[in-house]
């Protein structure tokens, strides 16, 4: 029910310009955890998984997509292979990124936030049938090294670029009928290039909605889109398939929708 009035709100963002192209193919996963989880997500290189954290949960659920590189499709996603990593006393997790692994796998590093001391784990899922590993040995110790070298940033969003953000926020507030948005509060960004056009994605604290920005032009930052969505937090972006993945707190869902149809 949730999912179904939040595709009846896009669309209704949609039909009133923004840039839209029409109803956007949307889709939700689910990680069948109680509310308050699936935060951050992260997609791996081949786009073939994607991970998500579950905070209270103390687990992280890793979807696999597509059996092959190339093949992921928001159409296609419906029962999904899914598995659940726990951590139960490690601590509670709360970043995810991806690298390749070994024997074509592909390694998830995951951080975990803990009593005694924080930590890193990585997990592989590898194989066109969907298979986990984890491999104890190499958990490290959570240092400003181990960070800069497991969670780089591949796409960042700048500090500028959060400021031209923020004020086209304040500009925009009065003029949606979808959501106040804060100028000052910005969850997690992301961005998205196609035939030479930028897009910023955006999600704040407090709110219910996904911002979209236009930042093609250097030193811009435009309103385009906002994206209906239950307490969004963390986002990730599969470029190849052109899908912007969206971990809803409210919810503990992911929803996958693809951009082709949202922007042009």
């Amino acid at each position: 029910m949730m999912l179904l009035r939040a595709v009846a709100i896009l669309a209704m963002t949609l039909s009133a310009g923004c840039g839209a192209r029409g109803p956007a193919t949307i889709a939700a996963l689910d990680t069948r955890l109680p509310p308050g989880n699936a935060v951050d997500v992260a997609v791996s290189p081949s786009e073939r998984f994607l991970a998500a954290t579950n905070p209270l949960d103390g687990s992280a659920t890793i979807f696999m997509l597509s059996g092959k590189p190339g093949r992921t499709r928001v159409g296609d996603m419906k029962n999904l292979q899914s598995a659940e990593v726990d951590f139960p006393e490690a601590g509670t997790p709360e970043r995810v990124a991806w690298t390749p692994g070994i024997n074509h796998g592909e390694a998830l590093y995951i951080h975990l936030r803990g009593d005694a001391g924080d930590s890193i784990r990585r997990v592989y899922a590898s194989g066109e049938k969907f298979s986990l590993g984890i491999d104890e040995e190499i958990a490290a110790a959570a240092t400003d090294e181990d960070f800069a070298k497991y969670f780089a940033e591949k796409d960042p969003v700048t500090v500028d670029e959060r400021l031209r953000i923020r004020e086209e926020i304040r500009r925009a507030r009065e003029h949606t009928p979808v959501v106040d948005l804060p100028s000052d509060a910005i969850l997690d960004a992301c961005a998205w290039t196609r035939d030479g056009r930028r897009f910023v994605f955006a999600t704040f604290a407090d709110t219910n909605a996904v911002a979209a920005f236009d930042a093609t032009q250097r030193g811009q930052a435009k309103l385009v889109l906002l994206i209906p969505a239950r307490s969004p937090a963390g986002l990730a972006v599969a470029s190849g398939a052109g899908i912007l993945f969206v971990g809803e707190r409210r919810t503990s869902r992911v929803l996958a929708i693809a951009l082709d149809d949202v922007v042009r």
